[in-house]
Formats: structure tokens, C-alpha cells, sequence
């Protein structure tokens, strides 16, 4: 007796039922979060502090980039670094998917 008779004798074809696996909306979290909250103003305030966080994790991160930077090169102006740096980022993030996991490569090489 072969492993796939032994496997055919345990689980018969006709009690085997194929499950679609449980795939989440398509919608970011805090969106969706929001959603099973049911009073209005609690679900407004939860969006405008998601929105109010992300509008201020940027220029802090591409200002701290810029001061590590400027500890190895002094001549150059932070605001010119900090333009590079939102740039790049900014072409990551256009390009997709691929240039992400590339850029992670490279960005991980390097340190």
C-alpha cells in the first residue's frame, strides 16, 4: 500500500472541504478600526489622531536623518539632505513593491 492510499483510506475524497482562508478587507487598519466604532465622534477623533501621528513622524524622521548625516559631512546644509532623503523616499514608495525589497537589500547592506 502506497502513502497515498494509506492518505486516501484516512481522508476520503468526498469528506475533504476546501476553506478559502480568511483574507482581511483591503483597507488600511486605522479605516477599518474605525468602522466598529459606532459613535461618530469617537471614530472622527480616532482618524484625525491617526492622521495628526503620521503627519508628524515624517519630518522628525527626515530631520534625524539629516542631523546623522551631517555628523560625517558638516558642509552641506541639512535642508539639502533632508530634500534627498524625501525623495528617495518618495521614489520608493511610487516605484512598487519590487524597488521596496530592493532598496531594503541595499539599505541593509549598507548597514
Amino acid at each position: 500500500m502506497t502513502c497515498f492510499e494509506v492518505l486516501l483510506e484516512l481522508h476520503p475524497p468526498h469528506t475533504l472541504t476546501l476553506r478559502r482562508p480568511q483574507v482581511p478587507p483591503a483597507c488600511p487598519s486605522s479605516r477599518r478600526h474605525t468602522r466598529k466604532i459606532r459613535i461618530f465622534n469617537v471614530s472622527y477623533r480616532a482618524a484625525i489622531n491617526v492622521s495628526e501621528s503620521v503627519s508628524q513622524i515624517l519630518p522628525a524622521e527626515l530631520s534625524a536623518a539629516a542631523v546623522l548625516i551631517n555628523y560625517w559631512n558638516k558642509t552641506v546644509n541639512n535642508a539639502a539632505w533632508i530634500t534627498m532623503c524625501l525623495v528617495v523616499a518618495v521614489a520608493i514608495n511610487v516605484l512598487g513593491a519590487g524597488a521596496y525589497g530592493e532598496a531594503e537589500f541595499i539599505f541593509a547592506s549598507i548597514k
